[in-house]
């Protein structure tokens, strides 16, 4: 029974290292251009280091403190802004580090160099931008303090140039802060004649607005509107209750007596005139006594004539006081005027009731009237209103300006005349003891980083242009096929062999390397389990892949193990399977296909390994490998042997593809460090469009760096450590 799986203890299956190791081995490959690079940069910078002047630092400190500035008096104090504080732009930086800045400000360090010149080594006087270069001004953290420090060849001169640099800029603050007082004095002068006009007139207008309007109190005004306008509803609401009440009872008397209005008004008028009153009893007297006389006698009696004559003259008496009391307006006539006490009571109530009734008219008209009245100025209150919150607003707001700015020129006629300088020093420069060496260390360590920055590039820039295979992992992903296994670069201190050594001399006299080629030939055999007849061309894309030193050893190596095998050097081209088993090459392959022999000449090399050395021929190779014969020959001897290994040029050489087409597979060799990317591509495609069985994919003298596998490792440390004899002494 087999496995499923190869016995690959080398290939399929292992983890490459972590990818630091990778990097270490770019850089064992590149480490000298990377050095050279490295000391170009780092060389220069440790001399220019070393040849650096000692400086001196001299270190000097600024207090600031809160106080009153021009500026800063024209700020409104109901802003909760207090009167000289050193304000920021944003929260980001501080009043403390904009001060700083000014320090190192071109205008300030030509004054200070006025004052205190510096030279440099040669005795010429320093540019101030020189000077700026190596001057620092900066706050010190949760403090109103401002570092200032210098270096320079000169300790005394340091020290001098920043004390004068600290006076040079108390003077400008002093300055700056005096002209920003006397600013604002101006601008307050001249602002306040204006805000004064501005408030008179404001006042004024107010003063106006109250008597065109009738104003007192809007806001009381209107509230009593609505207080009146509601008692002028209810007193309307009775009147006309009233007026309805007794407009009803005019008409109920109306039917009653039968009499209409104005007669009602006139009856009313004559029984309460005393001439008529007089006249009418006079008349109804003589009508009693004419008819009385008539009963008597018969007309024309003088009795009777009389009366009559007396009766007319009464009616007309009446008549005249009637026109006198009506106003000639009545349509009474004699006979109506005689109304009895009852019915003259209700006319005089009926009478009485139209005068209420007008009255009660005229009443209900004046309280619409006042009712509009007072509506219609309610409908303007919300509007005067405005109208006077906006004249009272522009009052109050000249009116604190006015009072702000008066307070404020006081402030800063004070301020004017005093020191308005809101800085001092708190320590002044001493004369520093000891250079500082940080300058030289920090060149140093800027170049050595530097250096290493370049150190690092140059390897990794040179291997990314390289494009030679320098991994197993990277062999892989350019051949992906089986893996097959790989040989370590050994620790022979030599090459794999030596011409005339013997055969095969890494699997003798090497344990490591008979391991190796034991677990190569178990992967081969499991990759080829179900073919009874093994016939293999092993080549490589390159020359100077080792190829035939692995034919070599995995003869080797299969004889050992009991099978017969032959190796047949099929490079025409370069043979040097003679050169490995120091036999001969005078007849062989060639000699047989170009039919100088009736049969190849078979050497045996060793136990269970013949070899059919490359011979000698001066026809085209291509021909011999292509021949018919050669197809026969691998038919027949691959009867006859276990594993026929045919050593084939490399697959760049068209032989390798032909004789690929008599075999039952391909064996590609491949060294890492020697193969590049483009030629695994080209073997790539080749073997693709060919159409070739590829059994697997040996690497070849792989660094002991890039062993993928722990085994490997500890294998080769098993076969190379020394024995400690000590332990082989029995107690």
């Amino acid at each position: 029974m087999h496995s499923s799986q190869p016995p690959n203890l080398q290939g399929n299956g292992y983890h490459e290292e972590a990818d630091l190791g990778k990097y270490w081995a770019v850089l064992r490959r590149r480490w000298l251009p990377s050095s050279l690079m490295f000391l170009l940069i780092a060389v220069p910078a440790a001399l220019f280091a070393i040849n650096q002047k000692p400086t001196y630092q001299a270190d000097g400190k600024l207090l600031f403190r809160k106080k009153d500035t021009g500026l800063s008096l024209l700020i409104d104090s109901s802003r909760n802004q207090r009167v000289g504080e050193l304000e920021a732009l944003n929260s980001l930086n501080t009043p403390v580090d904009t001060e700083a800045q000014v320090i190192q400000t071109l205008p300030l360090v030509e004054q200070a160099l006025a004052q205190q010149p510096l030279r440099d080594a040669k005795g010429d006087p320093l540019r101030p931008a020189d000077v700026i270069k190596q001057l620092k001004a900066k706050g010190i953290k949760g403090t109103d303090v401002v570092a200032v420090s210098y270096q320079h060849g000169e300790a005394e001169a340091a020290s001098k140039f920043v004390n004068a640099l600290m006076n040079v800029y108390l003077e400008h603050n002093r300055q700056v802060n005096q002209n920003e007082a006397s600013a604002a004095k101006r601008f307050i002068l001249k602002q306040l004649p204006l805000t004064e006009s501005k408030l008179l007139q404001a006042e004024a207008a107010l003063q106006n607005f109250k008597e065109q309007n009738n104003v007192v109190v809007l806001q009381e005004e209107s509230v009593s509107a609505v207080k009146k306008l509601a008692g002028i509803d209810e007193q309307i609401s009775q009147v006309r209750t009233q007026l309805s009440d007794t407009v009803a009872r005019g008409q109920s008397l109306q039917t009653k007596l039968g009499v209409d209005e104005p007669s009602a008004i006139a009856l009313n008028a004559v029984s309460q005139s005393p001439d008529v009153q007089q006249v009418l009893e006079e008349y109804r007297k003589t009508q009693a006594e004419l008819v009385t006389q008539q009963t008597r006698y018969k007309s024309p009696h003088p009795a009777i004539t009389s009366l009559e004559r007396r009766i007319a003259a009464l009616d007309r008496l009446l008549s005249s006081r009637l026109a006198r009391v009506l106003e000639g307006n009545s349509r009474l006539n004699t006979q109506n005027l005689q109304i009895d006490t009852l019915k003259a009571k209700l006319i005089a109530d009926m009478v009485n009731g139209a005068v209420v009734r007008q009255g009660l008219s005229s009443q209900l008209r004046t309280l619409y009237n006042t009712r509009a009245n007072y509506q219609n100025r309610a409908n303007i209150l919300p509007q005067l209103e405005k109208q006077q919150q906006d004249l009272d607003r522009q009052v109050d707001t000249l009116k604190s300006d006015y009072e702000a700015l008066t307070q404020r020129l006081q402030a800063v006629t004070i301020a004017e005349t005093q020191n308005p300088g809101n800085a001092r020093i708190a320590s002044l420069a001493v004369i520093p003891d000891s250079p500082r060496s940080l300058r030289r260390w920090l060149i140093l360590g800027g170049g050595l980083t530097a250096a290493s920055l370049m150190f690092l590039i140059t390897a990794f820039g040179l291997d990314l242009r390289d494009s030679v295979i320098r991994s197993v992992k990277d062999l892989r992903q350019e051949l992906p096929y089986p893996f097959l296994g790989m040989v370590p670069r050994l620790r022979l201190g030599g090459p794999i062999w030596k011409p005339g050594a013997g055969a095969a001399q890494l699997v003798r006299s090497n344990p490591l390397g008979r391991e190796v080629f034991r677990l190569l030939q178990t992967n081969l055999k499991f990759f080829t389990e179900n073919q009874s007849t093994r016939s293999l061309v092993i080549t490589s894309a390159l020359a100077k892949e080792g190829k035939s030193t692995i034919v070599a050893n995995l003869a080797q190596t299969l004889g050992q193990l009991g099978d017969r095998v032959l190796v047949i050097d099929a490079d025409l081209h370069n043979p040097s399977q003679h050169l490995i088993w120091d036999i001969r090459n005078d007849l062989g392959l060639s000699n047989f296909l170009s039919k100088n022999q009736e049969k190849p000449t078979v050497i045996a090399a060793s136990s269970n390994v013949d070899i059919l050395p490359a011979g000698i021929s001066r026809e085209d190779p291509l021909t011999l490998i292509s021949s018919l014969q050669m197809e026969w020959l691998i038919n027949d001897l691959s009867q006859q042997y276990d594993w026929v290994l045919v050593d084939a040029p490399p697959l760049l050489v068209s032989d390798a593809l032909n004789l690929s087409k008599m075999v039952d597979g391909i064996v590609l060799v491949a060294r890492p460090g020697s193969i590049d990317t483009g030629s695994a591509s080209v073997v790539r495609e080749m073997l693709q469009n060919s159409g070739q069985r590829v059994v697997g994919v040996v690497a070849n003298a792989v660094p002991e760096a890039q062993h993928p596998s722990s085994y490997l490792r500890r294998t080769a440390d098993y076969y190379y450590r020394q024995p400690d004899r000590s332990r082989l002494t029995p107690r």
